[in-house]
């Protein structure tokens, strides 16, 4: 067996994600990942009264990333265009 160390372990967590992107959106399978998350008792976070401050509390987290690294890449562009992705998503 191999030793890896846990952060190998967590940088791997999202090329899983990245795989699993083609059959999240895909149509037929939806019921699927709908009928496991509900299995694993997450299904709560489907219904409105919690999907809109959960959708706010992520969208928030990824604009606040693009306002600390705006230094260090493009400028806050990317910032602006994040800000208004998320207000159409709202």
């Amino acid at each position: 067996m191999i030793n890896r160390t846990w952060k190998q372990t967590v940088l791997g967590i999202p090329a899983i994600g990245v795989s699993a992107l083609p059959k999240i959106v895909c149509p037929v399978c939806a019921p699927a990942y709908a009928a496991v998350v509900s299995a694993l008792g997450v299904g709560f976070l489907a219904s409105t009264r919690y999907l809109l401050p959960l959708t706010t509390m992520l969208l928030t987290l990824a604009l606040a990333s693009l306002f600390i690294g705006a230094a260090a890449r493009r400028g806050r562009r990317p910032f602006w265009i994040g800000t208004a992705a998320a207000t159409f998503i709202l």
